[in-house]
């Protein structure tokens, strides 16, 4: 199975109106993507990754990763099934977009 197109998280007005709601903030302190979606990563994972000296804010990162599922979860709500699944991610590939080179092909493993 090839990789699928790429999907944008990034929340809809009426997402990000729904996240603020229960929060009681503001729709300009809303979040722009979902709880969840952001990694961290520490100064020795990123020396592992080579990107310790090479990010700066607004960068744009290639990451391909390989996640473990650790837990699935499927029930039933007002008669619709509904399914939660969590994934560790156990392996990342990155490359940085803003100094990708020119050359065509590369490493898609």
């Amino acid at each position: 199975m090839g990789w699928s197109k790429w999907v944008s998280t990034e929340l809809t007005i009426d997402e990000r109106i729904d996240a603020a709601m229960p929060m009681g903030i503001s729709l300009g302190d809303a979040p722009d993507y979902p709880y969840g979606m952001k990694i961290c990563m520490d100064e020795g994972l990123l020396q592992k990754l080579g990107l310790s000296d090479n990010c700066d804010i607004g960068d744009l990162l290639d990451m391909r990763c390989m996640a473990k599922v650790t837990s699935v979860t499927k029930n039933q709500v007002n008669g619709e099934d509904k399914c939660r699944v969590e994934l560790t991610i156990i392996e990342v590939k990155t490359e940085n977009e803003d100094t990708e080179s020119t050359e065509e092909g590369g490493d898609d493993d």
